[in-house]
């Protein structure tokens, strides 16, 4: 039954891990086992007992029963329990009080109480927005809304249905004509915008359609003619160049050039097209050509901007500063001058003007510092970075250590500060191979106790004292306190105990959510501490280290590696160590690989769902799964099993340990392919692989992707930190790329490479 597909996920995902030590079954879990059987009888009888043996499962012991009595058809009773869970004290947690709506929508609708229906899978329509379960909410909405005769808002649903969830198994059977789609059996008779069939074709391609998004738009524009058939060309156009088809997508454009040069979408879409295809002049010249045609609205700079990017990607570093240089002119107020004044100090340095590079990082670090709240400190760090690489290059080392030193002290944690200790240390090591220790230059161990000890804060330097000194003990050094003198409002003490005694019987998903019921209203830093511990105990990484990120990130600068020991690991913990380490064996790879790309990508969080569609814990795309599922032999792969935990390290560990393969090993590049793709990063290497790991980094093309590897690289710093010791960052870092450079380039991934 559909609808109870994301229930019995939602056990498998965490809440099927029997946590209790005890070797006899509880009545509750008995009666769940007996539930997950559809054994409602004899399930019904445990809950019922369950009752009577424990308090603190009460709640969830009723809405079991509620459950029970709706699968046998007692929908009064059903409802009765319902609304005792709904307006009992204390409230349910937030997904108890969900999954109990979702409940009484589907008794409504039994009831055929359509008015009723409507309104509480309206408020769950809000609640599950970025669930699993959305979709089958937007169904039964569609369904209530036809009941009610609100046409209008059931086919708004409909298309929302139709262009954003084409891929779900409830609408397995829709095709691009939306009138004759069914909900129920029944046509909903609603029309799609072309805008949805656009959207629609996009997400089936990112979701391993392709051929059904191919033959439904090929089917449509036979139906379609003027401005409508001219929308959906553009659109198309663009899934061919995702699908690597540049040459169809190229003569497909081709074709309207007469006829649609003035449009500055057609210009737009010419421009992305050949930027794929490596026709460098026909992309920036369409890019001029829309900038002009909208010179004052946002998308016209946006456009000069492209253009300025691509010349610099295809290395006309003339032309490039010379539009990056009329953007600033005219549009000197925009976002988009602020990142061109850094591509302009950036190019001055990839040519090797190091004396102009050093005064254009330095004239767009002041106009940064000038603007609201100090500007940004990131753009900050970054300007300074490369204006101390510049004084490097002219061999002003004494200037670019001071800059260096500078940014460890003011960010110490941050990429550019690894990058900064790893120059230090080269300046170390050559000063050491020149036996020349006292020549002022900064000694192999400077700066490393920050990273090992604690942050020294010179501000208030004066202000130490043995009272201060003795407020810095960390946890371990602490006297336990009591969970009731802890949790003092009796409410969060009764939502620990629930929580206990849902971990006691393996239902930890729930007892997740009770926790978080704390967490939401508590400012105690005792008791976020103690929250942090019942969360890794559950396995809930996503929230453990997200409360140590966000609540104790003085405390881990102040105390650093050493003094916060805990709640660093907290923050980059081993998550799912048994399996992580299990695939990371098999596949031949750094442990430190999974966990630096879990983390940035998904937190640790096994359900996670991307606007674009990834899943799970190492945000796999449903294609790139099936593909590596059918190199292991594997041919009942199925989109869902992304949620589970041990198919998903197990997939990630695979493709990481493919993609090693193809790129020497070398993890920028490695971290660059999986957020990517490896057929754009092969590009990026034919065009600046000779560069040095930080510059070839600072080059990537995609923001999201640049910024991706960043990340992911400092996330293995730390686990290299915490777990290993080894406080020092790789002087990989800042040594040439050393990839083999591709010899051909690919519009797509190859599959069967390797």
């Amino acid at each position: 039954m559909q609808r109870l597909k994301w229930f019995v996920l939602f056990s498998l995902i965490v809440g099927g891990a029997q946590l209790s030590s005890k070797p006899k079954k509880t009545e509750f879990q008995v009666g769940f086992d007996s539930f997950q059987a559809k054994k409602y009888a004899e399930a019904k009888e445990h809950f019922e007992k369950s009752l009577k043996d424990s308090k603190d499962l009460s709640t969830y012991a009723q809405f079991y029963l509620a459950s029970i009595q709706f699968e046998l058809g007692d929908l009064a009773q059903s409802k009765k329990i319902i609304t005792d869970i709904l307006n009992g004290s204390p409230k349910p947690s937030g997904e108890l009080k969900n999954r109990s709506l979702y409940l009484l929508a589907q008794i409504h609708q039994k009831n055929e109480d359509w008015k009723e229906a409507r309104w509480v899978l309206s408020r769950l329509s809000r609640h599950w927005r970025y669930s699993p379960q959305y979709p089958e909410v937007l169904y039964q909405l569609v369904r209530a809304e036809k009941k009610m005769k609100r046409n209008r808002s059931a086919c708004i649903f409909a298309r929302k249905l139709f262009s954003k969830y084409p891929q779900d198994e409830l609408l397995s059977d829709w095709g691009v004509d939306l009138r004759s789609n069914k909900v129920y059996g029944e046509p909903v008779h609603c029309t799609a915008k072309i805008s949805d069939v656009n959207r629609r074709m996009r997400v089936l391609q990112l979701s391993g359609h392709s051929q059904q998004a191919r033959e439904e738009a090929l089917a449509l524009r036979t139906t379609l003619k003027g401005d409508d058939l001219e929308e959906l060309d553009l659109a198309y156009s663009r899934f061919l160049v995702n699908e690597g088809m540049i040459d169809e997508a190229l003569d497909l454009l081709k074709q309207k050039k007469e006829s649609q040069k003035d449009n500055f979408d057609y210009l737009m879409r010419l421009a992305f097209a050949a930027a794929r295809g490596g026709e460098a002049r026909t992309a920036i010249g369409a890019y001029e050509k829309a900038h002009k045609l909208k010179p004052q609205s946002r998308d016209g700079r946006e456009a000069l901007f492209h253009a300025a990017f691509l010349s610099y990607q295809f290395q006309d570093y003339d032309g490039a500063i010379r539009k990056f240089s009329e953007l600033v002119k005219e549009y000197p107020r925009s976002g988009l001058a602020r990142d061109a004044k850094w591509h302009l100090a950036w190019l001055h340095y990839l040519r090797s003007d190091f004396e102009g590079a050093i005064k254009k990082f330095e004239e767009a670090r002041v106009a940064n510092s000038q603007r609201r709240r100090g500007g940004s400190s990131y753009l900050a760090e970054k300007l300074l970075y490369w204006r101390s690489m510049a004084q490097l290059r002219l061999d002003k080392t004494e200037e670019a250590q001071k800059g260096f030193l500078q940014i460890i002290q003011d960010q110490p944690y941050s990429f550019y500060s690894l990058l900064s200790r790893a120059r230090l240390e080269q300046f170390a090591a050559a000063v050491k191979d020149k036996d020349s220790d006292k020549d002022g230059r900064v000694p192999a161990t400077f700066a490393w106790r920050e990273f090992s000890g604690t942050v020294k804060d010179t501000s208030a330097e004066e202000e130490e004292s043995e009272e201060k000194l003795a407020d810095q003990k960390v946890d371990a050094e602490e006297e336990p306190v009591p969970p009731e003198e802890m949790f003092k409002d009796s409410t969060s003490l009764e939502r620990l105990k629930t929580a206990k005694a849902l971990m006691d019987v393996g239902q930890s998903d729930w007892a997740r959510w009770e926790l978080y019921e704390i967490e939401r209203k508590s400012r105690s830093s005792q008791v976020r501490r103690k929250l942090i511990e019942l969360y890794e105990e559950l396995g809930a990484y996503h929230r453990s280290a997200r409360m140590a990120e966000l609540y104790f990130g003085m405390e881990r600068h102040r105390l650093g590696f050493q003094g916060a020991n805990g709640l660093w690991k907290s923050m980059y913990p081993e998550a799912y160590e048994k399996v992580v380490k299990k695939e990371v064996s098999r596949q031949g790879i750094p442990k430190e690989w999974v966990w630096a790309i879990m983390r940035a990508e998904s937190l640790f969080r096994p359900d996670v769902i991307s606007p674009v569609g990834a899943k799970g814990l190492m945000q796999i795309m449903p294609y790139t799964g099936a593909n590596l599922a059918r190199l292991r032999g594997d041919d009942s792969f199925h989109a869902e099993d992304l949620f589970i935990p041990e198919t998903n390290v197990a997939l990630g560990s695979q493709y990481l340990s493919r993609l090693g393969r193809i790129f020497g090993n070398s993890f920028p590049v490695v971290a660059a392919s999986y957020n990517a793709g490896p057929h754009r990063v092969k590009g990026w290497l034919m065009n600046f692989g000779h560069l040095e790991v930080d510059e070839f980094i600072e080059h990537i093309p995609f923001v999201e992707t640049r910024n991706y590897v960043k990340r992911v690289l400092s996330n293995q710093f730390f686990y290299h930190a915490l777990y290993e010791n080894k406080m020092k960052p790789d002087q990989w870092l800042i040594q040439p790329l050393g990839v083999p450079i591709p010899q051909k380039l690919s519009a797509r991934e190859n599959w069967e490479e390797l």
